[in-house]
């Protein structure tokens, strides 16, 4: 997901300056680099927002454990984890998707 997201930004900011379309228009890219900041974290805290918010495990690349989460408590910090790593994207997103437009009025 961590690449998808940024080639499709970087096409996205290509074609939009290409077609000297307005600026404004390079805001579209917030979303694909938010996927893709989402997938780069996932794969640093080697945890998946996705199984998080159904409840469930896999560590088949380690143990071959797969299994649902029935612990409350193991539940709410590993939904803590996700939202931590949803907003550290974005903020990723934000930030690079701010920089991207002012480069772009420039």
């Amino acid at each position: 997901m961590g690449f998808v997201g940024l080639t499709i930004a970087g096409v996205l900011v290509y074609v939009i300056t290409q077609l000297s379309l307005p600026t404004w228009s390079l805001l579209a890219c917030s979303f694909p680099l938010f996927l893709g900041a989402e997938g780069f974290l996932q794969g640093y805290f080697k945890f998946c927002a996705g199984f998080a918010a159904r409840s469930i495990f896999d560590f088949s690349g380690s143990s071959n454990e797969k299994g649902k989460v029935t612990d409350k408590e193991a539940h709410n910090l590993d939904m803590r984890k996700a939202m931590r790593i949803n907003l550290y994207s974005f903020v990723t997103a934000a930030v690079v998707t701010t920089i991207i437009y002012l480069a772009g009025a420039v």
